[in-house]
C-alpha cells in the first residue's frame, strides 16, 4: 500500500511487509512529530519488520500534498485520529500496536486513549501524555519552555520566520538542536515554500481546540521514553504521576525515530504474553524479568532525544500512572 484516504484527503504512506512467509505477527503504525515526515521512521522500521511485523509510517495531515486543509479546526484531534484509524482500516488491522514521535506521540497518547479497543500497545516518545503536560504547563516552568506554542498561533508569521533565507536558518538552527544534516535538509526544504509548512504549523494552531478533546485515562500497555536533558519537556512534565494510565512502570531513556537501537526491542516487547509495560532501560537498569538486553541497547550519553533537541543520558522511573506531551 502507497496510499491511503480518509474523506476527502489521500496520504503517503510507507508500508514495509513482516520479513520471512505467512501472517504478519501484528501491524504496527508509526506517527512522526514536527517538522519529520515518515522518512524518519527509515532506520526503525527494519527491526520490526524483521521481528515479524507488518509497519505502516505515513505521512500525517498538512504533511501529504493530498491532505493539507486549511483550516486549523481540521487539525484538531479528532480529525487527526481518523486518519490513524482510517489507515488501519485500509490495512485490515482491527487492533495495531501505535508508536509515535514529539506531535505523533501527542497523537498516539488521544487515539490509544479514546480508542482502546484499537490499540495493542503504546510507545510515546519524548511527549508525555496531553494532560500531564497541560497540567505542567501551569504549575511548573513548562510554559517558559513551550513559548513557541504560542507564537506558533499567529497567521503567516511563523512560516515567514521558518522559511527566512530561503529555509536556511530553519536548517541550521535543528543541525545545532542535534538532528542529522541530511534530515535537517529535508525538512528545511518544507519551510522554503509556506503553503507547505502552513499545514504542519496547524497542529499547534489547532490546540484550541484539541484541548475540547481530551484524550482521557490510558490503559493499554505503554512505554514512555524521555531524555533528561530535552530542552523542550520539563522534568515535571515528564515524571508526573497522575491517574492517567494504568501502566504500572514507565522508564525514560534517548528517543528518536532516528535511534535505531532504541526501539530495536519493540518487537520481544510486542511478543504474545507481554503484559504491561516495559521500557528502554539506561545502562545502570537491569532487564525485565526472564529477559535479556539486546545487542545495541542505548547507553546513557548516547543518542538524540526529540527532533530538535539531545538527549543526553538516559533517566529511568517507576510510576504507577502518568504521562504528558510537549
Amino acid at each position: 500500500m502507497e496510499r491511503f484516504t480518509n474523506a476527502a484527503f489521500s496520504f503517503e504512506v510507507t508500508d514495509t511487509a513482516a520479513a520471512g512467509r505467512g501472517s504478519p505477527a501484528g501491524v504496527a503504525i508509526f506517527l512522526h512529530g514536527f517538522p519529520q515526515d515518515r522518512g524518519c521512521w527509515d532506520r526503525v522500521t527494519p527491526a520490526l519488520a524483521g521481528g515479524g511485523y507488518r509497519v505502516l509510517a505515513p505521512d500525517l495531515r498538512g504533511y501529504s500534498p493530498g491532505a493539507r486543509p486549511a483550516a486549523r479546526s481540521a487539525y484538531r484531534n479528532s480529525q487527526l485520529a481518523a486518519d490513524v484509524l482510517a489507515l488501519a482500516d485500509a490495512a485490515g488491522a482491527q487492533r495495531f500496536h501505535l508508536a509515535g514521535h514529539d506531535w505523533g506521540a501527542a497523537l498516539a497518547w488521544y487515539v490509544a486513549g479514546r480508542h482502546p479497543g484499537r490499540v495493542r500497545s503504546l510507545t510515546a516518545l519524548s511527549v508525555p501524555h496531553p494532560q500531564a503536560f497541560a497540567q505542567a504547563l501551569i504549575t511548573g516552568s513548562q510554559a517558559a519552555r513551550s513559548w513557541y506554542m504560542a507564537a506558533c498561533q499567529l497567521p503567516w508569521l511563523p512560516e515567514r520566520v521558518l522559511g527566512r533565507r530561503d529555509g536556511q536558518a530553519f536548517r541550521d538552527t535543528l543541525v545545532r538542536s542535534g538532528l542529522d544534516p541530511a534530515s535537517a535538509d529535508r525538512y528545511a526544504a518544507r519551510a522554503r515554500d509556506p503553503a507547505a509548512l502552513r499545514g504542519p504549523l496547524n497542529w499547534y494552531r489547532a490546540m484550541p481546540f484539541s484541548l475540547r478533546e481530551p484524550a482521557g485515562p490510558v490503559r493499554v500497555p505503554t512505554m514512555f521514553a524521555w531524555g533528561n536533558r530535552d530542552r523542550f519537556v520539563s522534568r515535571a512534565a515528564a515524571l508526573r504521576r497522575d491517574t492517567l494510565t494504568a501502566s504500572p512502570r514507565v522508564k525514560g531513556s534517548p528517543c528518536n525515530p532516528t535511534d535505531t537501537p532504541l526501539l530495536a526491542g519493540l518487537p520481544s516487547r510486542y511478543a504474545p504474553g507481554h503484559r504491561g509495560t516495559t521500557a528502554m532501560p539506561s545502562s545502570s537498569a537491569a532487564a525485565p524479568p526472564g529477559r535479556r538486553l539486546p545487542r545495541g541497547w542505548p547507553r546513557e550519553g548516547s543518542g538524540p532525544c526529540s527532533s530538535t533537541g539531545p538527549a543526553s543520558r538516559a533517566t529511568r522511573y517507576a510510576e504507577t500512572s502518568s504521562d504528558r506531551r510537549r
